[in-house]
């Protein structure tokens, strides 16, 4: 599924150092492993760079905590 993927696991699926990644995308390798850990988020151009480069396999909400939205009641249904 697009969009469910960590830069890192993206990274290193492909077989690239954080310098490389960063080359691709625009910025340092120290500021790619900074995404990497959660010590920074990417600035919306970087972001647009990155699902651009990654084919949206990592998307802005990756850089995000965010819990799963909840299932629709409808749908809860359909599977039930």
């Amino acid at each position: 599924m697009a969009g469910s993927m960590k830069l890192r696991e993206w990274r290193v699926g492909k077989g690239y150092a954080q310098g490389e990644t960063g080359a691709l995308i625009g910025v340092s390798g120290v500021t790619v492993s900074r995404y990497e850990t959660g010590g920074r988020i990417p600035e919306h151009d970087v972001m647009v760079q990155i699902a651009t480069v990654t084919n949206g396999a990592v998307t802005p909400n990756d850089f995000y905590d965010l819990p799963s939205p909840p299932m629709p009641a409808a749908r809860e249904r359909e599977i039930a």
